[in-house]
């Protein structure tokens, strides 16, 4: 069983490069999914993985521009805004980490 709320944090870590809650906007740990996943908007997750993803499309789109993944991520972060349940939320949160490991350098931060 895949643990979401693990990865979520991981996500957020890596985009940041960073230990919980060191992100500009402090959603960098399983407790900011948690409470958010009880809400019925899911905001903070959705703001979290959102940043991440414009982060890393930030730093590295020009590198990568050609590449499937870079069009991919962007549209991770239009469909991130529009799922209406956990269980959208959590194949989006678990396709990007899957995209940062698999195609990008990014350490977790301490």
């Amino acid at each position: 069983m895949t643990n979401y709320r693990q990865l979520y944090e991981y996500t957020v870590r890596r985009a940041f490069n960073c230990g919980r809650y060191k992100d500009p906007f402090c959603l960098a740990d399983g407790d900011t999914y948690d409470t958010s996943s009880r809400s019925k908007e899911f905001h903070n997750i959705k703001f979290g993985i959102s940043a991440s993803i414009k982060k890393v499309l930030n730093e590295n789109a020009d590198i990568y521009e050609d590449k499937h993944f870079i069009y991919r991520l962007r549209q991770l972060d239009n469909e991130i805004w529009i799922a209406e349940n956990m269980e959208g939320i959590n194949q989006i949160i678990n396709e990007t980490h899957t995209i940062f490991l698999e195609n990008l350098d990014l350490k977790l931060g301490l």
